[in-house]
């Protein structure tokens, strides 16, 4: 895949928030986010599209709605899967 668009965002939880989940759709990945965490997504692919969020009662959806390709990295630096 030729990349010609990259598209970032930051999902965080703050140190005043409760642990909440961030799924990942439609692929079905999930993460804990702990208070502190932040996550890094990058989504890139040819032609720009765009990405869906909804909150649901323990976390956070996060769906992407094209072809692309994602990269997740948390505060530490570790790469984790869509």
């Amino acid at each position: 895949m030729s990349t010609l668009w990259s598209q970032t965002i930051t999902v965080s939880c703050f140190e005043s928030e409760s642990p909440y989940h961030l799924y990942c759709e439609p692929e079905g990945a999930v993460h804990d986010l702990e208070p502190g965490d932040v996550m890094t997504l990058t989504f890139s692919g040819s032609s720009p599209h765009g990405f869906e969020i909804s909150k649901v009662a323990d976390g956070v959806i996060l769906g992407r709605k094209g072809d692309s390709d994602v990269v997740i990295e948390d505060r530490r630096g570790r790469a984790l899967s869509w």
